[in-house]
């Protein structure tokens, strides 16, 4: 508002200050006339429609996420025998009305004298998120009226690779579509309970991720990974058939041959995981993908291409992390989802699910973070300092949770080199985590980077008798902690594993917006005195809450009317000098 400066001393024009006053009420019972002939306040406030949410989810396949979970998870059922069967899910057409395609996966459970069946945490993982995706406008996934153009996620995974462990970025994030859906399908089927934990290694691959940078320093070659190899077999009853071998385990010696380089298949590490008897029928998502061949006499070999630094840094995931996921055509960093300058509206974040304690880390860990920063002003330092610490947890300094925790801190920092906010939500998958759930919840006041403040429901990170792993996990999540902020979820059976996918991710499109006040100002009359002011304005402010059958917040300010503008009771504008 331009603040014109106005003689009122002048002889010349005398009636100024009292002209000044009438037209400032004139115009303001003008703009109220006006709304109240269009509209009432309260017709004005439309619910808030959400933004877009991009995540990526880092799921731990460790080996405690195999058989040996039953037990742990129902440590009261006497169980009759061990099995593993295959069930079959529909793909849905992305308006969920029409079946397109199928998806078959391997399960293993026990059966309990109960007569009921227990699966392992990989099991219950996969059971979760495949019906999800297979048809995302299910009830159990995201409800048949979900606006899924406003939903993007991305799969990551551990790895562990000669001796070296990590994580990876196996889907991009993107839209729910069908042909996108069927990549995170064939992931999710392919996920194997087969590596270690290394949670703070796999953080900093995913941090990297979606701040589009690299936990490398350089790229330079392009180098393949054999993922197994195919063959024509006398199989059943004599007959040919083609038969699929995966290989489990890569050696660490590169091969070169001619032009190409690879990381071969160690010495009886192929396992069996298809036949049929036409080669092109094959299972071959159950490779995790392949992007070149190399046929052999009667075999032919399928290899996984990426990029390899020419620093050492073998820690890092970027090698063994999917092309599609990285900036073309040089491959040299990752392509953030973050695109340009972010909508206010939109939420990214980071789902963490793990089933145990940390029992990993390179010697390499903040070194991975701190080139993952590389885009930003903000820094890990030469050491790792949170509240988060690897004291009294199962695997001690190998746990890393000091790091975890300051990472996490710059993620959620507007500051990343992205501009937003990454929010990280850590999702508890077994028994150890059980004991938050008995403590139960309690009430929370927190406060967002936006200044906005939100009453929820939070666990009890820091209650006796849970771990130390525990707590640090439900600490890197839980909101009011001052860690990820995206929440801490416990899951146990496949239906909390889709509860918190959804939660999460509608939290996450749930975009902080500073509060908006609204009101309209009036200019009381002396009611002796025509067009006379009182000297005052008032102005009613209002915390519009849409459709709430609650009071709205508000409050009414009083402002002096001085020279035909408003100032506060120091004198001075309540509006600056526009220029």
């Amino acid at each position: 508002m331009k603040i014109l400066n106005s003689n009122t001393d002048s002889q010349s024009n005398p009636s100024v200050k009292d002209w000044s006053l009438k037209l400032l009420s004139t115009v303001i019972l003008g703009c109220m006339a006006t709304s109240v002939g269009h509209t009432s306040d309260l017709e004005i406030y439309q619910g808030a429609t959400y933004g877009n949410a991009s995540i990526a989810m880092m799921l731990d396949n460790s080996g405690s996420m195999g058989r040996g979970s039953i037990g742990a998870d129902y440590p009261d059922v006497n169980f009759w025998y061990s099995d593993n069967a295959q069930l079959r899910e529909n793909i849905y057409s992305d308006d969920g009305k029409s079946i397109v395609d199928s998806i078959t996966y391997r399960v293993d459970f026990y059966r309990g004298y109960d007569g009921k069946y227990y699966f392992d945490r990989m099991s219950r993982l996969k059971m979760a998120l495949i019906p999800m995706f297979a048809n995302p406008r299910s009830e159990a996934a995201f409800g048949k009226n979900v606006d899924l153009s406003k939903y993007k996620i991305g799969l990551g995974s551990f790895y562990t690779n000669s001796g070296v462990n990590g994580g990876k970025i196996d889907n991009p994030v993107l839209d729910l579509t069908l042909s996108n859906r069927k990549e995170l399908l064939a992931t999710v089927k392919s996920l194997s309970a087969s590596t270690n934990t290394p949670t703070a290694d796999a953080y900093a691959e995913a941090g990297a991720y979606m701040l589009g940078t690299n936990t490398q320093a350089k790229q330079s070659e392009t180098v393949y990974t054999e993922v197994g190899y195919s063959q024509r077999e006398i199989k059943n009853k004599n007959k040919y058939h083609y038969v699929l071998y995966k290989c489990e385990e890569n050696s660490s010696n590169l091969v070169t041959n001619g032009d190409y380089k690879y990381y071969p298949c160690k010495s009886g590490e192929y396992e069996e995981e298809d036949d049929n008897k036409d080669e092109d029928k094959l299972d071959f998502d159950e490779l995790g993908g392949f992007d070149a061949t190399y046929k052999v006499g009667n075999r032919t070999y399928y290899f996984r291409s990426s990029k390899q630094s020419n620093e050492e840094n073998s820690a890092s995931g970027f090698d063994l992390s999917t092309n599609n996921a990285k900036v073309k055509p040089d491959f040299l960093r990752y392509d953030s989802p973050i695109k340009g300058e972010a909508n206010q509206c939109d939420g990214y974040g980071i789902y963490f699910l793990t089933d145990g304690e940390p029992n990993t880390s390179s010697n390499y860990t903040l070194e991975l973070m701190e080139n993952s920063l590389s885009d930003s002003s903000l820094t890990m330092g030469d050491s790792c300092n949170s509240a988060l610490t690897s004291s009294n947890t199962r695997y001690g300094t190998k746990s890393k949770w000091e790091c975890i925790g300051e990472y996490s801190k710059a993620l959620y920092n507007k500051e990343n080199g992205k501009g937003v906010p990454i929010a990280t939500a850590t999702v508890g998958f077994g028994n150890v985590f059980k004991q938050l759930t008995e403590q139960g919840k309690v009430t929370k006041t927190v406060t967002r980077p936006s200044g906005a403040v939100e009453t929820v429901q939070v666990y009890q990170c820091d209650a006796n008798g849970i771990s130390q792993d525990a707590k640090n996990l439900c600490k890197l999540g839980e909101k009011g902690e001052g860690y990820g902020e995206g929440g801490f979820y416990y899951t146990e059976e496949s239906v909390d594993i889709a509860n918190s996918v959804r939660k999460f991710i509608e939290d996450v499109s749930k975009a902080e917006i500073d509060p908006i006040s609204a009101g309209t100002m009036s200019v009381p009359l002396d009611s002796l005195g025509g067009l006379k002011s009182r000297q005052y304005a008032y102005l009613p402010i209002l915390e519009p809450v849409p459709k709430s059958p609650l009071l709205w917040n508000g409050n009414l300010k009083k402002y002096k009317v001085k020279n035909g503008t408003l100032v506060g009771s120091n004198d001075e504008f309540v509006f600056s000098d526009g220029q």
